[in-house]
């Protein structure tokens, strides 16, 4: 359960981090 929860909560960060990209992304362009 543990790990499960850590595992999910390294996917939620780097799902935040690529949307972060994506939405600079499209702001600069």
């Amino acid at each position: 359960m543990i790990v499960n929860e850590k595992l999910y909560y390294i996917w939620a960060l780097k799902k935040s981090e690529f949307s972060k990209k994506i939405i600079y992304h499209n702001e600069t362009n």
